[in-house]
């Protein structure tokens, strides 16, 4: 299962990733791991279930990056609405107060 997890990470990578328009808020920001590099690192590692915790870490960094990143671009500009699509990301409930770059997190 393992295995077969990180085949399609790599299809993602290869097939996916380049032709989506954007990058992981996480690498862009951090200068780090980009979330598909980070967590196929942690199932190798772990597995999916062991290091569910920590692939759920990796996500709410992301989610926190995308929402500095997109606050720090919106300084003077007028807020987005929020029934715009691409604004979801920053509706999820985070829940984690842990910045993004914090690189003492041993992340």
């Amino acid at each position: 299962m393992r295995q077969t997890v990180l085949y399609l990470i790599k299809l993602y990578q290869r097939y996916i990733s380049p032709y989506k328009g954007f990058r992981c808020a996480h690498a862009a920001l951090s200068k780090r791991d980009s979330c598909s590099v980070a967590v196929s690192k942690i199932i190798a590692r772990r597995g999916g279930l062991k290091g569910y915790q920590d692939i759920k870490k990796q996500f709410l960094r992301c989610a926190n990056a995308s929402q500095y990143l997109e606050d720090s671009k919106r300084k003077d500009k007028k807020p987005r609405k929020k029934d715009n699509p691409y604004y979801c990301c920053l509706d999820m409930p985070v829940g984690c107060c842990v910045l993004p770059w914090d690189i003492s997190s041993g992340n």
